[in-house]
């Protein structure tokens, strides 16, 4: 059994959004609140189990964009933009052990009851063991 550690993971996309300006507030899980007024923000995190392949292990990164609707209407234009960033930012070999496999997979906006949309990329992932 091989021990992959997803933090290592969303850690290393997370710099690669931040430096690729889809936000420059990056998290590994959905602020219920902040003390910045966010116009936008991304998390990135594993979801779903890590399965052990022996000598890789598979799961899936899911990005989600967020921007502040405007007049309580879905602002398309900045989630079309933070999109197009993150499929530039997020490079197919990440470093020695993590390999994003294809292309990404785009999910649907929706309202999350909260003033923002949000939009999902997912990305399935390959790491290599390291024992």
């Amino acid at each position: 059994m091989n021990i992959f550690d997803q933090t290592e993971i969303e850690t290393a996309v997370a710099q690669f959004l931040r430096n690729g300006n889809v936000s420059k507030n990056v998290y590994h899980n959905r602020p219920r609140s902040s003390t910045t007024d966010l116009t936008d923000f991304a998390v990135c995190k594993v979801t779903g189990s890590i399965d052990d392949r022996f000598a890789f292990g598979k799961c899936t990164l899911s990005i989600h964009l967020f921007a502040r609707n405007i007049q309580n209407m879905k602002n398309g234009k900045k989630l079309s933009v933070m999109q197009n960033r993150t499929i530039a930012a997020v490079p197919r070999i990440i470093d020695d052990k993590i390999i994003i496999d294809g292309t990404p997979r785009i999910i649907g906006d929706t309202d999350d009851g909260n003033g923002y949309h949000a939009r999902i990329i997912n990305y399935k992932v390959t790491i290599k063991a390291t024992q």
